[in-house]
C-alpha cells in the first residue's frame, strides 16, 4: 500500500516506477497472462527494474501461499522468454544482475524520451555505449539487431 507521505519529497520515477513495474509483471504472471498469450512478446521496461534482484525469491512465495501453483511463480520462464529495455540509468548495477538471468538477445536499447530530458538520456546512452561492462559484440545487439530482430526489419 502506498502512502502520500512516505517518500513524497521524492519524484516517483525513482522508486516507484521501479516498483509499479515488478509488481505488475509478477502480477502478470500469477494470473496467467505470460501462458495465456505466448505469442505477445512483452518489453519490460528499465532493465526488468526490481527484479533482478527479486527473481530467486518469487518461488518461495508458495510457501507463504499454498495455493499459488508453480507455475504461477516460474518467474524463471518470464526472465527467458520476454525481452527487456535498458531505459534509464541501468549502470552500473541493475544491468550486469539482469544479463545473469536474460539471453542477452533479448536486450534492447531504450531512452524514455521525452519523459527523460534529452541531456540525460544522452549522458545514459554514452555510458552505454563506452561501458567496459558489455562486450562490443553486446552493444551492436542491444543499440540495433535484437530489435530489429523482434520488430522483424
Amino acid at each position: 500500500m502506498h502512502h502520500s507521505h512516505v517518500n513524497q519529497d521524492v519524484p516517483q520515477p525513482i522508486l516507484e516506477f521501479f516498483f509499479d513495474t515488478t509488481r505488475t509483471v509478477v502480477n502478470m504472471l500469477t494470473h496467467g497472462i505470460f501462458t495465456r498469450y505466448p505469442n505477445i512478446k512483452f518489453i519490460i521496461p528499465h532493465a526488468g527494474a526490481v527484479l533482478p534482484l527479486v527473481a530467486n525469491r518469487i518461488p518461495f512465495a508458495r510457501g507463504l501461499n499454498p495455493k499459488l501453483t508453480p507455475e504461477q511463480l516460474d518467474i524463471q520462464s518470464v526472465m527467458s522468454s520476454q525481452y527487456f529495455d535498458v531505459a534509464g540509468m541501468v549502470l552500473s548495477q541493475q544491468l550486469p544482475a539482469l544479463l545473469e538471468l536474460i539471453d542477452p538477445d533479448k536486450l534492447l536499447y531504450a531512452s524514455d524520451t521525452p519523459y527523460t530530458p534529452t541531456p540525460a538520456v544522452i549522458g545514459l546512452a554514452n555510458k552505454l555505449e563506452t561501458t567496459d561492462l558489455l562486450s562490443p559484440s553486446l552493444k551492436t545487439k542491444m543499440f540495433r539487431q535484437n530489435a530489429q530482430r523482434l520488430f522483424k526489419l
